[in-house]
């Protein structure tokens, strides 16, 4: 199981970043404040459905937005999962896994082995 692409948007001060990611090995590097935690961090948010940083929204959402979103595509042996949470001030969380919308993180989890 591997992370096979993510798309990532204003999450902290990351805004429309798109990333292929090989099922090898990932390095991520780059000046301090440039955003390899906030993409670590993101990782975390799409697999768990929660910060390891911040429970607190505002500081999640980039500076002037009022909601991120996440989206990835999970390869599981042949198939393809696609994932996604979107997190807004004004209508909360919606998290969605293979199209179909789900309640709770711990569906999120069961994706990690």
């Amino acid at each position: 199981m591997f992370l096979a692409s993510f798309n990532i948007d204003n999450f902290r001060n990351l805004s429309q970043t798109q990333l292929e990611f090989n099922n090898n090995c990932n390095i991520f590097y780059g000046k301090n404040g440039s955003g390899k935690t906030s993409l670590l961090e993101a990782i975390y948010y799409l697999a768990l459905g929660r910060s390891f940083r911040s429970h607190i929204l505002r500081r999640i959402i980039k500076y002037k937005s009022d909601s991120f979103s996440l989206f990835g595509k999970i390869q599981q042996k042949n198939n393809i999962v696609p994932v996604g949470i979107t997190r807004s001030i004004t209508t909360g969380k919606q998290i969605k896994m293979a199209g179909k919308e789900i309640s709770s993180n711990i569906e999120l989890t069961k994706l990690i082995p």
